[in-house]
């Protein structure tokens, strides 16, 4: 991730003294928010010294600690920053730009990342001193599963706006837990245990965003990724955007956006219309990358199969539904209203 600088000099002369124990001396969730991020943001501190930090406190207070992540009003907080880092739309009382919402959900993925670092090694050193068993309560992974509804409260959402609100971000810590090829291992998490479009959706506008950072056009940004990896990689990523789950969803865009289907979501304005579109020449710029790295290292590989489609070989299928709804919901330049027909169709697919 890319680091901005958070503190002005005032505020990094009163990060000497922060420490891990910064977090046992707060009284409320919002004193222990604001501690968690100076800590995070600490110049000097690395994973390893955080580590370090809790592996010599003492019993007492590590007890205290690893309460905090077992106490339900810190759970709470914690489960509902998950919550609107999955799902930022709902932390926005205004309507929010691609580029507004992307910067939100960055911010709260670095976040949860240093409070799962801090979990794990505090669990960890619980576990080596053998003083309480040892128990997880907080989310983990890129999504909430379907069917699965947290309690949010509102007081949470308000502290967490106005941290968001109050503060820029360096996040050096988050930055050296992130792996050297973090952004093909976050390609291949849409393909871990199940094909997951709406992931796929989120990293391929994330990618357009970078290359836009970058002053690239998004296929040469990509085949500067892929020209690092191994041959073993690049057709392994081949293989995956090749695959008959990826070929469908595909299809199902293009088809959304040539207006080829009967689907009750299909797109009823230009502007929804040209976003789905957007999603789809964005993908395809990603998937027709890796086939670009191949040739250089003269391996050929076939055309993907969603290029051209017959109206009976689109299908649509749960997750490419929500996929769809992902898209007008959040790559739009406006948040849409609730759509009936989309509701419906969920509606008649739960009953299948």
């Amino acid at each position: 991730m890319d680091s901005i600088r958070l503190f002005s000099a005032s505020s990094s002369a009163r990060l000497k003294n922060t420490s891990i124990k910064s977090l046992l001396q707060c009284n409320s969730i919002e004193k222990w928010f604001m501690s968690l991020i100076q800590l995070a943001n600490h110049p000097s501190y690395s994973t390893s010294s955080i580590n370090l930090q809790i592996e010599k406190l003492n019993t007492t207070d590590l007890l205290y600690l690893n309460n905090l992540f077992v106490n339900l009003k810190y759970v709470d907080f914690i489960n509902s920053l998950y919550f609107f880092k999955t799902k930022p739309h709902f932390l926005c009382v205004n309507n929010c730009s691609v580029e507004q919402l992307l910067a939100i959900k960055n911010k709260l993925s670095c976040l949860y990342i240093f409070i799962e670092l801090i979990q794990k090694s505090t669990s960890k050193v619980i576990t080596q001193r053998g003083l309480v068993e040892n128990q997880d309560y907080l989310f983990h992974g890129e999504e909430i599963q379907d069917g699965i509804e947290v309690s949010i409260f509102l007081s949470y959402r308000s502290v967490i706006l106005s941290v968001l609100d109050n503060y820029k971000w360096y996040t050096p810590i988050v930055s050296e837990i992130a792996p050297s090829e973090s952004a093909v291992n976050q390609l291949l998490k849409v393909y871990t245990f199940w094909f997951n479009p709406s992931y796929l959706v989120d990293i391929a506008i994330f990618f357009r965003q970078k290359s836009f950072e970058n002053k690239l056009n998004l296929s040469n940004y990509m085949l500067k990724i892929f020209k690092s990896l191994s041959t073993t990689t690049c057709l392994s990523l081949y293989g995956h955007f090749a695959n008959n789950h990826t070929v469908k969803f595909l299809r199902l865009l293009k088809a959304t956006y040539l207006s080829r289907n009967n689907l009750p979501f299909l797109p009823c304005s230009k502007i929804q219309i040209k976003a789905v579109k957007h999603v789809f020449f964005i993908i395809n710029s990603i998937m027709q990358a890796v086939r670009t790295a191949l040739i250089k290292r003269h391996i050929k590989t076939q055309n993907y199969r969603y290029m051209r489609i017959s109206p009976k070989e689109v299908l649509s299928g749960k997750r490419n539904c929500q996929a769809i709804e992902r898209i007008l919901t959040f790559y739009c330049p406006r948040i849409l209203q609730k759509n009936k027909s989309l509701n419906e169709l969920f509606f008649m697919l739960e009953k299948d």
